[in-house]
């Protein structure tokens, strides 16, 4: 007898999909970034807002998260943020998320910090998509429960002067299943 699995259509058996963390959902860190105007329509609008990240210390948001029951466990989380240089100015962005992460009945392991950089490109409001480092999968389950907080490292040389407007954080993960069949583990 075959499993469902092994009689489901290739295109059902690993897809991409993302665990959001909309950044108007969390909570400011030890630095806050501000909640500002990030884009109005040039002739008196209130706008549309963003958390600017200042150029001072290191701004940060925390969250935490939840692996869903589509996640095919054991595979690497893909995390990046959305975000825009306020201005023309060039320079260097250094964004990092820290974090640990445990199934359900595990320990919280200490922090990792998880940094990289992207150029700034000189264009204001350009919707920069950057990755951060992949978060191993090995023993994540459903349910897993990410604790984090997004920060700008304001240290890295040439580092960009100005705020930045940071959208959204979210993990890219594989997707095996559109849900599980148990309500608190993933059949095998």
């Amino acid at each position: 007898m075959t499993s469902a699995k092994d009689r489901a259509p290739y295109w059902l058996l690993t897809q991409f999909e993302d665990v959001r963390v909309p950044l108007n959902a969390t909570r400011p860190g030890s630095s806050s970034p501000t909640w500002g105007v990030f884009a109005t329509n040039g002739v008196g609008s209130e706008g549309v807002y963003a958390w600017l990240y200042n150029n001072v210390g290191t701004p940060s948001l925390a969250f935490a998260c939840q692996l869903p029951h589509s996640y095919a466990e054991g595979t690497n989380l893909r995390p990046h943020l959305h975000l825009s240089p306020t201005t023309n100015d060039a320079g260097t962005i250094r964004m990092g998320l820290e974090y640990t992460i445990a199934t359900q009945d595990a320990v919280f392991a200490n922090t990792t910090l998880n940094p990289a950089d992207i150029a700034a490109g000189g264009v204001a409001k350009k919707h920069l998509y950057l990755a951060l480092p992949n978060i191993a999968g090995a023993g994540l389950k459903v349910s897993s429960i990410l604790c984090g907080r997004v920060y700008r490292d304001n240290t890295v040389g040439g580092n960009y002067p100005q705020p930045l407007a940071v959208h959204e954080f979210d993990m890219h993960f594989e997707a095996n299943a559109l849900g599980s069949n148990e309500e608190l583990i993933k059949e095998t």
